[in-house]
């Protein structure tokens, strides 16, 4: 597989498919971004984010406040229709390991 075949593009943001997408707030300034205050493994805390496109799905996110940093979760199967659900794939598949 190619390095272009790793990734894929969505509202100008590279994600990878085949493991957790590292970006800063400022990458995603013209994304919507979700969080819950329920912590998760580095100290993150649960989230989802999305392309300000209607009707776009949400993605897994965990947010690192004080860094200022995002670990967007684009290479999982699942679509999901809210922040909830999206935020509800890491209680699903047990605690994240992204930081």
């Amino acid at each position: 597989m190619t390095q272009a075949q790793k990734k894929y593009k969505v509202a100008n943001i590279t994600l990878n498919k085949n493991k957790p997408t590292q970006l800063t707030y400022d990458d995603l300034f013209d994304w919507v971004i979700w969080q819950f205050p329920k912590i998760q493994e580095g100290g993150g805390l649960c989230g989802a984010v999305r392309p300000s496109i209607p009707d776009h799905q949400w993605y897994p996110a965990i947010l690192y406040l004080k860094e200022k940093k995002v670990v967007v979760y684009g290479h999982v199967a699942d679509q999901f229709p809210s922040p909830e659900t999206a935020s509800d794939h890491f209680y699903q598949n047990g605690k994240s390991s992204a930081k």
